[in-house]
Protein backbone atom coordinates (compact mmCIF):
# COMPACT_ATOMS: atom_id res chain seq x y z
CA UNK A 1 0.00 0.00 0.00
CA UNK A 2 2.69 2.43 1.15
CA UNK A 3 4.86 1.50 -2.64
CA UNK A 4 1.24 2.45 -4.31
CA UNK A 5 1.33 5.71 -2.43
CA UNK A 6 4.80 6.51 -3.12
CA UNK A 7 4.32 5.80 -6.93
CA UNK A 8 0.95 8.04 -7.40
CA UNK A 9 2.64 10.83 -5.82
CA UNK A 10 5.88 10.35 -8.29
CA UNK A 11 2.84 10.01 -11.12
CA UNK A 12 0.96 13.02 -10.03
CA UNK A 13 4.41 15.55 -9.46
CA UNK A 14 5.76 14.02 -12.66
CA UNK A 15 2.50 15.37 -14.65
CA UNK A 16 2.78 18.33 -12.83
CA UNK A 17 5.70 19.31 -13.68
CA UNK A 18 5.07 18.27 -16.99
CA UNK A 19 1.61 20.55 -17.31
CA UNK A 20 4.31 23.75 -15.99
CA UNK A 21 7.10 22.80 -18.72
CA UNK A 22 4.49 22.86 -21.25
CA UNK A 23 5.36 25.41 -24.00
CA UNK A 24 2.51 28.15 -23.67
CA UNK A 25 1.29 30.03 -26.98
CA UNK A 26 0.39 32.64 -25.89
CA UNK A 27 3.91 33.94 -24.72
CA UNK A 28 4.44 33.43 -28.64
CA UNK A 29 1.87 35.01 -30.03
CA UNK A 30 3.00 38.80 -29.12
CA UNK A 31 6.62 38.31 -30.71
CA UNK A 32 4.85 37.41 -34.17
CA UNK A 33 2.50 39.87 -34.33
CA UNK A 34 5.69 42.37 -33.84
CA UNK A 35 7.29 40.58 -35.91
CA UNK A 36 4.62 40.58 -39.12
CA UNK A 37 3.89 44.14 -39.43
CA UNK A 38 8.05 44.90 -39.68
CA UNK A 39 8.29 41.86 -42.73
CA UNK A 40 5.22 43.70 -44.75
CA UNK A 41 6.71 47.19 -44.30
CA UNK A 42 10.54 45.85 -45.24
CA UNK A 43 8.43 44.62 -48.73
CA UNK A 44 6.59 47.68 -48.94
CA UNK A 45 10.14 49.77 -48.84
CA UNK A 46 11.65 47.27 -50.88
CA UNK A 47 8.90 47.05 -53.75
Amino acid sequence: MDLLIFLAGIAVLTGLGMLLAWPRHDDLDPGEHRREPARQSARRGKA
